[in-house]
């Protein structure tokens, strides 16, 4: 693996210029939400410069970061830096308006809402490459449309990313799904790390079920004989598992849009309790260190442990690259967790 590059630019995507001697640099991508960067060089005027808030900062790798924290100690300048998903965080819906379609329709059509957030001067695309089958509504009052992207993505292992593209000034919305790339297939190259492939470098596991709910009770609005609208969603797969609940409380607005439509209405209401169990599931992450390149987000693959004969499969949630001392490492984020129908995409767009 190369060095990279760093390259600057300012609010309005005009290249300002290029940082290549930085002591190092540590970025990740997501597929549930922005990524995040943190870059440590010397105080120089130069970098003084060239680091500015709400700049960006383009990887040579195509990663693209806005600079939302400087900090200066003992002759060091760390910058901090988020995703260009976090603009959407600046659109604040002060409307419930309602979006509906798959996972991935609705969130571009919650990108397309938000596309006022987009640096003047660029243009803008949303499109979706997630094939689910699920129906929902969501809308993003009181809350970021960012924030509604976040728990959509999470709730049904729908990736999404926004990249940009310095020759044509374009950004391009994006969402997809999971692509099987795991031992259990032949349709596609599979990813399988392991030790005994000698692909795996280093390792660690996680898991936290501190905050774990499987059974989550929504409280809907009142009726007019008095009673309350309410249901009850169970994820057990086995029923003698003891029952964490989560109370649902939406007992002070019924949308519109459901005003007449019961039916609809109680399908929002499991949306959000299906929403608040995805909030509230084990935390099982799984840190691998590997030199092969051909890992991609979404992709789902297959981890086996010689030594503790251990096979897994599970889905590559974020891709961490370390650059220190002119070497650079890559990290594989795995989230153990998914639903149970994952649903697959074709290969990412190259945009």
């Amino acid at each position: 693996m190369k060095n990279i590059d760093l390259f600057i630019f300012d609010s309005s995507l005009s290249f300002i210029g290029i940082v290549d001697d930085f002591s190092s640099v540590v970025y990740t991508s997501k597929m549930y939400g922005a990524g995040e960067i943190t870059v440590k060089t010397d105080v120089t005027s130069e970098n003084s410069h060239l680091f500015e808030l709400d700049r960006y900062i383009i990887c040579s790798t195509g990663e693209i970061y806005i600079i939302d924290g400087i900090d200066c100690d003992n002759g060091i300048l760390t910058v901090l830096g988020s995703g260009a998903l976090a603009l959407f965080d600046r659109k604040v819906n002060l409307q419930r308006q309602f979006f509906t379609g798959n996972a991935g329709n609705t969130m571009c059509e919650l990108a397309r809402y938000a596309a006022s957030v987009i640096p003047t001067g660029c243009s803008f695309e949303a499109v979706n490459l997630y094939f689910g089958d699920e129906n929902i509504s969501t809308y993003a009052g009181y809350e970021s449309v960012y924030a509604a992207m976040c728990r959509i993505a999470e709730t049904y292992s729908c990736g999404f990313s926004l990249v940009y593209s310095p020759n044509t000034k374009k950004f391009t919305f994006f969402t997809y799904g999971a692509t099987d790339r795991s031992a259990s297939q032949s349709a596609n190259e599979r990813l399988i790390l392991s030790s005994d492939r000698e692909n795996v470098l280093d390792e660690f596991y996680r898991e936290d079920n501190s905050d774990y709910k499987n059974v989550a009770v929504v409280f809907g609005s009142e009726k007019e004989d008095g009673t309350r609208y309410m249901t009850t969603l169970d994820l057990r797969t086995d029923q003698s598992e003891s029952a964490r609940e989560v109370a649902v409380h939406a007992e002070k607005y019924r949308p519109s849009i459901f005003a007449d439509d019961d039916n609809a209405y109680m399908n929002y209401l499991r949306e959000l309790g299906r929403e608040s169990l995805a909030n509230h599931n084990i935390l099982r992450t799984y840190y691998v260190c590997t030199d092969d390149e051909s890992a991609s987000l979404g992709d789902i693959a297959t981890l086996y442990n010689p030594d503790l004969k251990m096979r897994i499969e599970c889905i590559v949630s974020g891709i961490e690259i370390i650059v220190e001392d002119g070497h650079l490492s890559r990290n594989l984020i795995f989230g153990t967790y998914f639903p149970p129908e994952i649903k697959l995409s074709y290969s990412l767009p190259d945009f």
